[in-house]
Protein backbone atom coordinates (compact mmCIF):
# COMPACT_ATOMS: atom_id res chain seq x y z
CA UNK A 1 0.00 0.00 0.00
CA UNK A 2 1.45 3.28 -1.10
CA UNK A 3 1.11 6.87 -0.03
CA UNK A 4 -0.40 7.65 -3.45
CA UNK A 5 -3.17 5.11 -2.83
CA UNK A 6 -3.85 6.57 0.61
CA UNK A 7 -4.01 10.08 -0.84
CA UNK A 8 -6.39 8.94 -3.58
CA UNK A 9 -8.71 7.48 -0.95
CA UNK A 10 -8.41 10.62 1.19
CA UNK A 11 -9.23 12.89 -1.75
CA UNK A 12 -12.22 10.70 -2.57
CA UNK A 13 -13.54 10.99 0.97
CA UNK A 14 -13.02 14.75 1.07
CA UNK A 15 -14.82 15.11 -2.26
CA UNK A 16 -17.75 13.19 -0.76
CA UNK A 17 -17.92 15.83 1.98
CA UNK A 18 -15.94 14.25 4.82
CA UNK A 19 -13.85 16.49 7.06
CA UNK A 20 -10.15 16.23 6.24
CA UNK A 21 -8.99 15.27 9.74
CA UNK A 22 -11.73 12.66 10.20
CA UNK A 23 -11.09 11.15 6.79
CA UNK A 24 -7.34 11.04 7.42
CA UNK A 25 -7.88 9.38 10.80
CA UNK A 26 -10.08 6.77 9.15
CA UNK A 27 -7.85 6.05 6.15
CA UNK A 28 -4.35 6.28 7.65
CA UNK A 29 -4.44 3.01 9.67
CA UNK A 30 -5.51 1.05 6.59
CA UNK A 31 -2.29 2.09 4.86
CA UNK A 32 -0.01 2.13 7.89
CA UNK A 33 0.47 5.91 7.96
CA UNK A 34 -0.05 8.49 10.67
CA UNK A 35 -3.11 10.69 10.00
CA UNK A 36 -1.06 13.88 10.35
CA UNK A 37 1.15 12.74 7.44
CA UNK A 38 -1.88 12.43 5.18
CA UNK A 39 -3.23 15.80 6.31
CA UNK A 40 0.17 17.44 5.70
CA UNK A 41 0.55 15.88 2.25
CA UNK A 42 -3.01 16.86 1.38
CA UNK A 43 -2.38 20.47 2.44
CA UNK A 44 0.87 20.55 0.44
CA UNK A 45 -0.92 19.31 -2.67
CA UNK A 46 -4.03 21.46 -2.19
CA UNK A 47 -3.09 24.54 -0.13
CA UNK A 48 -6.46 26.19 -0.74
CA UNK A 49 -8.51 22.99 -0.63
CA UNK A 50 -9.73 20.77 -3.42
CA UNK A 51 -10.87 22.46 -6.57
CA UNK A 52 -14.64 22.56 -6.80
CA UNK A 53 -16.12 19.76 -8.84
CA UNK A 54 -19.35 20.63 -10.60
CA UNK A 55 -22.42 18.64 -9.68
CA UNK A 56 -24.36 16.93 -12.47
CA UNK A 57 -26.99 19.69 -12.29
CA UNK A 58 -24.29 22.36 -12.59
CA UNK A 59 -22.74 20.52 -15.53
CA UNK A 60 -26.15 20.33 -17.25
CA UNK A 61 -26.70 24.07 -16.70
CA UNK A 62 -23.23 24.82 -18.05
CA UNK A 63 -23.92 22.66 -21.11
CA UNK A 64 -27.17 24.55 -21.76
CA UNK A 65 -25.35 27.88 -21.51
CA UNK A 66 -22.71 26.68 -23.97
CA UNK A 67 -25.41 25.50 -26.37
CA UNK A 68 -27.17 28.88 -26.12
CA UNK A 69 -23.91 30.70 -26.82
CA UNK A 70 -23.12 28.39 -29.72
CA UNK A 71 -26.61 29.02 -31.09
CA UNK A 72 -26.13 32.79 -30.78
CA UNK A 73 -22.77 32.54 -32.52
CA UNK A 74 -24.27 30.43 -35.29
CA UNK A 75 -27.14 32.88 -35.79
CA UNK A 76 -24.69 35.77 -35.94
CA UNK A 77 -22.61 33.95 -38.56
CA UNK A 78 -25.74 33.25 -40.61
CA UNK A 79 -26.69 36.93 -40.42
CA UNK A 80 -23.24 37.96 -41.63
CA UNK A 81 -23.35 35.44 -44.45
CA UNK A 82 -26.84 36.58 -45.47
CA UNK A 83 -25.74 40.22 -45.50
CA UNK A 84 -22.69 39.36 -47.61
CA UNK A 85 -24.87 37.34 -49.97
CA UNK A 86 -27.37 40.21 -50.20
CA UNK A 87 -24.56 42.70 -50.84
CA UNK A 88 -23.15 40.45 -53.56
CA UNK A 89 -26.60 40.12 -55.13
CA UNK A 90 -27.04 43.91 -55.09
CA UNK A 91 -23.57 44.47 -56.60
CA UNK A 92 -24.33 41.94 -59.33
CA UNK A 93 -27.65 43.64 -60.03
CA UNK A 94 -25.98 47.08 -60.15
CA UNK A 95 -23.34 45.78 -62.57
CA UNK A 96 -25.99 44.44 -64.90
CA UNK A 97 -27.84 47.74 -64.68
CA UNK A 98 -24.65 49.64 -65.46
CA UNK A 99 -23.86 47.40 -68.41
CA UNK A 100 -27.39 47.46 -69.81
CA UNK A 101 -27.71 51.25 -69.46
CA UNK A 102 -24.35 52.18 -71.00
CA UNK A 103 -24.74 54.94 -73.60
Amino acid sequence: MSLADAMTDLIGEVRKGAQLDAAAAEIAPDYGFHPSLLVRKFNEAYPSGLPKVATPAEMEQLEKEIQKQNWRDLCAMIDVMAKKREEARIRKHLRTLCVSTKP
